[in-house]
C-alpha cells in the first residue's frame, strides 16, 4: 500500500474503535468554569451525572479551576 492509504485506512480502522468502544463521545459544547463552580453543580446545571462530566474531560478527580474550559457529552447538551 502507499503511504497514503496505509495512513486512511489506519485513520478509519481508529476511528471505528473508538466509536465501537464509547472513547469517541461526540461533543457538541463547552463550559468555562466560574467562581464558585463544582463538578455537581455544573453536572446538574447540564442534566448529566458527575461522573459522565468527568468521563467527557478524562477527570481522575474533583479539582477544577476557575476559567478551565469543560467539554459537555452532546447527547445531553441542553439550551
Amino acid at each position: 500500500m502507499t503511504r497514503r492509504k496505509t495512513l486512511t485506512v489506519v485513520t478509519a480502522v481508529f476511528l471505528s474503535c473508538s466509536l465501537m468502544f464509547g472513547g469517541g463521545a461526540a461533543l457538541a459544547d463547552t463550559y468555562q468554569v466560574k467562581a464558585g463552580d463544582s463538578l455537581y453543580s455544573i453536572a446538574g446545571n447540564h442534566k448529566i451525572t458527575v461522573e459522565e462530566l468527568k468521563r467527557a474531560n478524562n477527570l481522575q478527580g474533583s479539582k477544577i479551576l476557575t476559567g478551565q474550559i469543560l467539554q459537555i457529552p452532546v447527547s445531553h447538551v441542553s439550551h
